[in-house]
């Protein structure tokens, strides 16, 4: 598919990120020419948007960059964590590494910082960065572990947002 042929199915609007339909034919349902395209679907363990066009099925976010570029990105990044968010502001192609660091935490965490955990009665802090780990010490006090991930997190060049 072209972008030309994209922008004769669909149009995508940056403000809202929605879909709308331009073509009765372009959808597997034949949806109505105008009507906004709706298909959330589960994908890759998170929410994001499917879109089929000609039988084959596209993530929303990045048939976006698709729309708005002319070129397949190799990875979108929903800034707002927010898979169902396909609002151009809210979507940016980032390398495999800087996606992999803008992620919730674990559901496991009980600290509530990324890096920050209790065991036998004191805190520990450790960062991981291009696939190695680094032991940040064993601190008394919580306020000190924090202050020693978020120092680490400065020095790697995090994005505010990361390790949240």
């Amino acid at each position: 598919m072209t972008p030309q042929q994209l922008r004769t199915i669909v149009t995508y609007d940056p403000i809202t990120g929605f879909f709308w339909w331009n073509d009765t034919k372009a959808g597997r349902r034949r949806e109505l020419a105008g009507g906004r395209v709706q298909s959330g679907g589960r994908s890759s363990k998170s929410w994001y948007i499917g879109i089929t066009i000609d039988y084959r099925r596209y993530l929303a976010h990045r048939l976006a960059f698709f729309y708005m570029l002319d070129r397949w990105p190799l990875r979108v990044d929903h800034i707002d964590h927010d898979g169902l968010n396909n609002a151009w502001q809210n979507l940016r192609e980032v390398a495999e590494h800087t996606n992999n660091l803008n992620k919730r935490l674990d559901a496991r965490n009980t600290s509530g910082v990324a890096g920050v955990t209790k065991n036998h009665g004191a805190w520990s802090a450790m960062i991981g960065y291009r696939g190695k780990r680094y032991y940040l010490g064993r601190f008394k006090e919580f306020d000190a572990a924090v202050a020693a991930r978020k120092k680490a997190e400065r020095e790697f060049g995090f994005h505010p947002n990361h390790g949240v």
